[in-house]
């Protein structure tokens, strides 16, 4: 908006006024020339009342406001100072670095600090619908939290046994997939076994399932990466002549592995045949996938095995004889024939059981623990 010439501004009455009112000294000298310029009666030289819109200049809100006075009253309008006045929003230069170093020290997002910005800017009311706006949303995320829960404590009896197990379960040769199998061939058996802390309640609720879940699988992914570490060291080294050299027998590497994934219970584990063949598979397998995802791999080998001898276990047995008889060549003889007297494990022939599905030998419960569940 252009600015208004000095000249209108000083014959406006409406400064006179104001002039009047701020120096009440002038008021009664100067108050015939007010009344004449002020009243609606009197008429300026032209014939038109000296107060009409077009030669006054609207000094409204945000100062202050005129009272109406009576028609044909001659006294001089009052300033009504109780008037309502409109807000005006105040320039964005007022506070902008006041916001800036405010949004710096609480650590506010660029987001929040424009937020702040409009907040300092809108009216009044405006500023009470933003306000209102942000408790109701605050009141409702608070409804949406779920109150604090204490964290599920692993039983320690459990604890122990998937320690032990997580060993097992890998070592079994009955096993049809490394990957995925084992947690559920593992949750299965402590299902068997309530008495352990695998109870229906701990299976049932979600958050408790969780935390035995996980310990599961962390479990099984340390004995894996074990497992694969033995079959790297079994194999030796091989020089510049395509010599190998240092690798070990497949009772070494049994050995090794037992050594490494299950050494609190190393005196009660048992080898045998069938976990001779099944590493002779693992250890050829190892040879042409040695990278990240070798197990992926064994999974998809043994998938392929079962696809190709389906309904023929003869012929499987025999494929895995195959195997372990060029590891007994390539890497070392050793009398098998003492592995037909070892007695397997109970662990081992539960793992065996839950592997194959056979839970016909299994009873409905292994103990009186268990029965009271």
């Amino acid at each position: 908006m252009a600015l208004p010439s000095p000249s209108a501004f000083s014959a406006d009455p409406s400064v006179a006024l104001l002039l009047a009112q701020s120096n009440p000294g002038q008021q009664s000298a100067d108050n015939d020339a007010d009344q004449r310029s002020l009243s609606p009666d009197s008429e300026n030289t032209n014939g038109s009342h000296a107060n009409s819109e077009g030669s006054m200049l609207d000094i409204g809100p945000p100062y202050t406001q005129l009272s109406s006075r009576p028609p044909g009253s001659n006294s001089v309008r009052n300033i009504d100072s109780s008037a309502p006045t409109r807000g005006r929003k105040r320039p964005l230069e007022d506070h902008t670095v006041t916001v800036q170093r405010t949004a710096r020290r609480m650590k506010l997002s660029s987001e929040s600090e424009q937020t702040m910005l409009k907040f300092i800017l809108a009216s009044e009311e405006e500023q009470n619908i933003m306000l209102l706006g942000l408790i109701l949303q605050t009141r409702e995320r608070v409804d949406q939290i779920q109150p604090a829960t204490a964290a599920f404590k692993l039983p320690q009896k459990l604890h122990d046994q998937i320690e032990k197990y997580a060993t097992d379960v890998l070592l079994c040769p009955e096993l049809s997939a490394y990957c995925k199998q084992p947690t559920k061939i593992l949750l299965d058996i402590f299902e068997h076994h309530p008495s352990w802390g695998y109870t229906k309640d701990v299976k049932t609720d979600v958050r408790k399932s969780n935390v035995v879940r996980v310990r599961i699988q962390n479990r099984l992914t340390d004995r894996r990466n074990s497992i694969k570490a033995a079959i790297a060291r079994s194999l030796g080294t091989v020089d510049e002549q395509g010599i190998r050299t240092g690798f070990v027998d497949i009772f070494g590497l049994l050995e090794d592995v037992i050594r490494q994934v299950r050494p609190q219970f190393n005196a009660d584990m048992g080898i045998t045949l069938l976990m001779c063949g099944r590493f002779a598979f693992l250890r050829g397998t190892y040879l042409a996938h040695p990278g990240l995802n070798f197990w992926k791999e064994v999974d998809i080998a043994l998938e392929n095995v079962r696809t190709e001898f389906k309904d023929r276990p003869k012929v499987l047995s025999l494929y895995f004889k195959r195997i372990l008889e060029n590891d007994l060549r390539n890497y070392g003889q050793v009398d098998l024939d003492d592995l037909e007297e070892t007695t397997p494990t109970s662990e081992q022939v539960e793992v065996n059981a839950f592997a194959t599905g056979n839970l016909e030998e299994l009873e409905a419960v292994s103990d009186e623990e268990d029965a009271a569940y």
